[in-house]
C-alpha cells in the first residue's frame, strides 16, 4: 500500500487510522449511520493521544464518538465482555502494528503535516473504495432490524 512509502515511519499510524476512519466513515453512511463510534482511550497507545486523535478524526465527514475515551485496559475489557465483543476482538489476525508501528512513534502530530503527507499518496479514495467494497458488516447483540 502507497501509505507504506510515502510518510515517515513516525507518522504511519496516524495516516493509516486516518484510511480506517474513510473507510468507517464511508460505511457508516452507507449503513445509514450518522456518526463514527470508536473504542479510543486516551494515552493507551502512541496514536491516542490528544493531538494525534485531533488528527485522526478530523479524516471522518461524520462526527466521531469515543464512548472509552476515559477508560483503562481493565474496564475495556470488562466492557467488552458484557456486551459480547470481547470474543471477536480477541481474535488473533496480523494487524498494522505489527508492520506499521513505528520504535518512536509521534505523539503529536499536526493536521497540516499529516495532510502533506497525504497528498502524496496517490488513489486515496481508490483505496477507501476498496475496502468498502470488501467490507464485512457483523451485528454484536441486538439485531438489526429490516
Amino acid at each position: 500500500m502507497a501509505t507504506r512509502r510515502r510518510p515517515p515511519a513516525k507518522h504511519r499510524m496516524i495516516v493509516y487510522r486516518r484510511f480506517m476512519m474513510r473507510i468507517i466513515a464511508r460505511i457508516a453512511a452507507k449503513e445509514g449511520g450518522k456518526a463514527v463510534v470508536t473504542g479510543d482511550s486516551l494515552g493507551q497507545v502512541a496514536s491516542q493521544t490528544l493531538d494525534n486523535l485531533r488528527c485522526i478524526q478530523a479524516a471522518s465527514p461524520l462526527p466521531v464518538l469515543s464512548p472509552l475515551i476515559g477508560f483503562n485496559k481493565e474496564e475495556t475489557v470488562v466492557l467488552a465482555r458484557r456486551i459480547g465483543t470481547f470474543e471477536a476482538s480477541a481474535q488473533p489476525y496480523p494487524d498494522c502494528c505489527s508492520f506499521m508501528i513505528s520504535p518512536h512513534p509521534e505523539t503529536r502530530a499536526d493536521l497540516a503535516e499529516i495532510e502533506r503527507y497525504e497528498a502524496g499518496i496517490e488513489h486515496i479514495d481508490d483505496f477507501v473504495d476498496e475496502a468498502v467494497a470488501q467490507a464485512e458488516i457483523r451485528f454484536f447483540g441486538q439485531k438489526k432490524e429490516t
